[in-house]
């Protein structure tokens, strides 16, 4: 991020893999997300998989709604169904990724029968998730308290507690 200084992806890159191979699952699914999209990194879509399954297995919701979409765009023979299964745990942790695509699948009728009441609120509680993180966390605008409380609200999401 290059929090104090300019950002270093190599080095980013070398401690994600040491953390990972420790069973950390954040550094898990930032590993294969980043072999997978290629960045600082050659593209490496078997070893993404693998590391993205590891940090699923262990419940993180980003890593299931990140493979879970990566199995549906698969299509492939046994891809489907367990796609979609990763994205309703990733959805049920209230994973804004995790419920748009979800979102998506009912839309589309994609793995899932189609639903576009199912669609809508899925859409609805990703962009209420991500309004409140945007508010509390001044992206792209001034970080806003009260507004993020009001989203927090409409989303469902308890008050952060203090860090």
């Amino acid at each position: 991020m290059g929090d104090d200084g300019q950002p270093d992806l190599e080095q980013a890159i070398v401690w994600y893999r040491k953390a990972a191979e420790l069973g950390l699952a954040d550094a898990q699914h930032m590993l294969g997300a980043l072999l997978f999209e290629g960045v600082g990194l050659a593209a490496d879509k078997e070893a993404a998989r693998a590391w993205l399954r590891k940090a699923s297995a262990q419940g993180l919701a980003r890593a299931q709604a990140y493979y879970g979409a990566m199995l549906i765009d698969d299509n492939g023979p046994g891809s489907m169904e367990p796609g979609v299964a990763l994205l309703r745990m990733a959805a049920a942790q209230d994973d804004p990724s995790g419920q748009s695509y979800l979102a998506r699948c009912y839309e589309t009728g994609r793995g899932v029968a189609r639903d576009d009441g199912q669609a809508r609120a899925l859409y609805e509680k990703a962009a209420q998730r991500t309004m409140a993180n945007i508010y509390e966390r001044g992206i792209g605008v001034a970080a806003d308290p009260v507004r993020a409380a009001e989203w927090r609200k409409a989303a469902g999401i308890p008050v952060p507690r203090p860090r």
